[in-house]
């Protein structure tokens, strides 16, 4: 079993399509030694509140997919998942009990004796059958299993589904490959076995399950490559110093996660086709628009409270202009030389909940005034006022939270850098010569 690991959103999907991919041009290109490639995507079955027997689900899918023309071993095959399925509901796993002897008599206990002999024993050992005569009927090397998006059930449901996975799919010239976020396994251990359980025994029953773990390299994503791309699919050309500039807006902002920064760029397409549907503002507004999307991603409170003072405060107000000016400026902290208690009253205050919230917005807030060509030393009014309208007009759109992906689609439109690459060129190696 192989693990591609990353945060939700990092790529894991795009990997898996490019390794599954590059296994049938190997397959194309060998007729003496096919690999004969399955996905199985956990989440589109969680949502028709299938989740329960997910295994059992898989397995189903198995059948469909090994094309065996024997009826016989089918019927096998299905008799003794007919008994895992109606069994299943009595099944309690303790954490360990990775054993098929056991569980094996516990199931026991809850089918009649007319049915005792299609046992998970049987069940195996069916199975295997039936690999081993697709593999001969095909002609096939092996057989490799991709399942995604194992971390978008709950964190509970994706440890059962591992560990029921471990035990009834180790099978010979089987290979599967899990997309999955160890985050996931440490809070379903958690969730499933309690509180008490330490990261060492959940990072134990990860080793169990993953003989060999690929992580994604989204630090070391060609980030330039990616955010110049996206550009062009909304019309937005820059030269290559500001697209740098943009780059590093972003990463200051919402970070190197593909699935964050394709929302980013569906929010400042959106946004322009609500602004100006003919897409004929200047690069300085166009500009303009992503520095405030990037604001509202990542910070939103403080982009919150900004607006809302701002369109609170009396008609031409300088003085809540400059006060809000020097919160910009102070990452929120109020100056100690300033004098803005009635202020502060009237608008309340707003201050990040860490020191590292609050140097990260200093930063972002550097790189958007480098961007925007503003006073680097300090923001003048009619910049403050330019960015205010923009955020108003930002404002028109919900962005909501982060964890949400608004745009799914069966593949991400990402190409991944080198690093990347070679991680897909290792896993696909890693799987082409497992025995």
């Amino acid at each position: 079993t192989l693990a591609i690991q990353g945060d939700w959103g990092t790529g894991k999907t795009s990997i898996m399509y490019q390794v599954e991919e590059k296994l049938k041009e190997k397959a194309s290109s060998n007729s003496k030694g096919k690999i004969k490639t399955i996905f199985f995507n956990t989440w589109q079955y969680s949502q028709f509140d299938m989740d329960k027997n997910l295994a059992v689900t898989l397995i189903t899918d198995l059948i469909d997919e090994l094309e065996v023309t024997d009826v016989n071993k089918i019927e096998n095959l299905k008799k003794s998942l007919a008994v895992i399925t109606k069994s299943m509901e009595y099944l309690k796993l303790d954490f360990g009990l990775l054993n098929i002897e056991k569980i094996n008599n516990q199931l026991l206990k809850f089918i009649s004796n007319e049915e005792k002999s299609n046992n998970l024993k049987n069940l195996k050992q069916n199975l295997q059958s039936m690999i081993d005569e697709s593999i001969k009927e095909n002609n096939y090397e092996k057989i490799v299993i991709f399942i995604d998006d194992l971390d978008r059930l709950f964190p509970q449901k994706a440890i059962e589904f591992l560990e029921i996975l471990k035990l009834f799919l180790d099978c010979r010239n089987c290979v599967f490959v899990l997309a999955i976020d160890y985050n996931v396994v440490l809070r379903g251990t958690k969730s499933k076995y309690g509180d008490d359980l330490d990261n060492e025994k959940g990072k134990a029953f990860f080793e169990k399950i993953i003989q060999v773990p690929f992580t994604v390299p989204v630090a070391n994503y060609h980030m330039e490559n990616f955010v110049n791309v996206s550009l062009e699919k909304i019309n937005f050309h820059f030269d290559n110093d500001v697209t740098k500039n943009i780059t590093q807006l972003i990463r200051d902002s919402i970070g190197n996660n593909p699935r964050s920064v394709n929302r980013l760029f569906n929010s400042v397409s959106l946004l322009m086709h609500i602004i100006n549907p003919n897409n004929e503002l200047e690069n300085d507004d166009k500009l303009l628009i992503i520095a405030t999307v990037c604001f509202q991603l990542r910070f939103n409170e403080a982009y919150d409270y900004l607006l809302t003072s701002y369109n609170n405060s009396p008609e031409d107000s300088e003085e809540t202009k400059y006060f809000l000016i020097d919160l910009l400026e102070n990452s929120f902290e109020i100056p100690d030389d300033a004098d803005y208690n009635s202020l502060v009253f009237r608008y309340g205050i707003f201050s990040f909940k860490n020191q590292k919230e609050l140097e990260s917005f200093r930063k972002f807030f550097n790189t958007l005034k480098l961007l925007l060509k503003y006073n680097v030393d300090k923001l003048e009014v009619e910049e403050f006022e330019n960015l205010m309208k923009k955020m108003s007009s930002s404002n028109t759109i919900s962005t909501g939270n982060l964890d949400i992906d608004i745009n799914k689609t069966s593949t991400q439109n990402h190409s991944p850098n080198e690093d990347v690459q070679f991680v897909i060129r290792k896993l696909f190696n890693t799987l082409v010569n497992t025995n």
